[in-house]
């Protein structure tokens, strides 16, 4: 039983930013000076006591009569009757009348999100964290990574949340923690996260790190597919063919896995062949079985045993094939590789009885003994048949 927990395209997310405002405008009068503001994705001009507060995506603007105060830098501008400030672009530029007070150059985006993260901004403090990990832009640090998770995670940043459950299950930056995985699963599945709730699903289903409760784990399986995660539909078929926290209910299985493999999940293909092949919860059909495992072994990547086994099949029995017992043989020893507990059976069979292979007790022994080890049922009872 396989049940997809990873993110396929890895577990640490970028928030996409909104794209800058180059144009935008604010603009206020103060005791008859005119400010104006123009760029940056978050900009405010508040008076205030003393005179004007200018808020520019992290960056701190105080007008107090004839002093600027620029991110806690004071310039003295005279008498002026207008003060632009100009962010297009991610750099600043302030002017009093026509007189440069402040230019700054381009920022460079680890710079922007720094700034931004020490503002207070969320997704910035995600993205941060993101960068520090993958060494984007900025050298690779583990912990500092791990810490702006931590900071997005508690300001609210959902995404952030998922990306420190998946960086701790997949114990690959750091070490594996099922705790950590717990706590923020937990949190982003209760804020409604899809891939949060499918990892959490997960934990239950299977009792890692918690007490089973593999009923709780197909309710959180399908919240995650009701808002589109593949992976969590292709784990409701899993569950459902198992009939483990629900009745067994084959065609329901099958049509997950067919909604999964429709979606492009390649896993699922393998599933819904099977289910086609064997006729599980619809009407058999091998050779639109054999036809979806014969697309996925030619196509490059990692081939599933499932696949490879009704290749197997296909040239063993001749039935959508011409029969060719070495062919098989050749795709049962591939299925077998990848785990497939009947194809190591069947290639116990095939070297015992000389069928296809050379007769050769020892190999048939060999891949008896794999199929007892891969959790075959009646695997042993072939092998102790082998010494009498």
């Amino acid at each position: 039983m396989s049940i997809r927990s990873t993110l396929l395209s890895g577990a640490l997310a970028l928030i996409l930013a909104a794209p800058l405002l180059a144009q935008s405008t604010s603009s206020m009068t103060v005791n008859g000076v005119s400010f104006t503001v123009t760029g940056g994705s978050n900009q405010s001009v508040n008076a205030t006591d003393n005179g004007v507060e200018v808020l520019l995506d992290g960056r701190r603007i105080l007008v107090e009569g004839t002093v600027v105060i620029i991110d806690g830098e004071r310039f003295e501008a005279g008498s002026f009757d207008t003060l632009h400030i100009d962010a297009t672009g991610g750099a600043l530029q302030v002017m009093a009348d026509d007189f440069t007070l402040f230019q700054s150059g381009t920022e460079s985006e680890i710079e922007r999100l720094t700034r931004e993260a020490n503002a207070g901004d969320p997704a910035a403090m995600n993205n941060l964290g993101v960068a520090y990990l993958n060494g984007e832009g900025v050298a690779q640090n583990i912990s500092e990574g791990i810490a702006w998770y931590r900071k997005a995670a508690e300001a609210g940043e959902v995404v952030a949340m998922r990306n420190l459950a998946f960086t701790y299950w997949n114990g690959t930056r750091v070490p594996r923690d099922l705790g950590q995985v717990l706590q923020w699963a937990t949190m982003g599945a209760e804020a409604g996260d899809p891939r949060s709730q499918r990892l959490l699903g997960v934990l239950y289903f299977d009792g890692v790190g918690v007490a089973q409760d593999a009923a709780r784990g197909v309710k959180l399986f399908d919240s995650a597919a009701k808002q589109g995660d593949i992976e969590a539909t292709y784990n409701l078929g899993v569950a459902y063919r198992a009939g483990k926290g629900v009745p067994q209910d084959l065609a329901r299985a099958t049509g997950y896995f067919k909604t999964a493999w429709d979606a492009g999940d390649r896993l699922a293909a393998c599933r819904y062949a099977m289910a086609l092949w064997r006729g599980e919860g619809i009407e058999k059909d091998l050779a639109g079985g054999f036809e979806i495992a014969q697309n996925e072994v030619t196509t490059p990547g990692d081939i599933d045993g499932r696949c490879a086994q009704i290749m197997g099949l296909a040239f063993y029995f001749g039935e959508v094939q011409p029969q060719d017992r070495a062919e098989a043989a050749r795709w049962f020893w591939v299925s077998a590789n990848d785990g497939n507990a009947t194809s190591a059976r069947n290639l116990g069979f095939m070297y015992r009885d000389g069928d296809g292979l050379p007769r050769d007790i020892f190999q048939a022994g060999h891949w008896f003994q794999t199929a007892v080890n891969l959790g075959h049922s009646s695997a042993q009872a072939d092998l102790d048949a082998l010494d009498q």
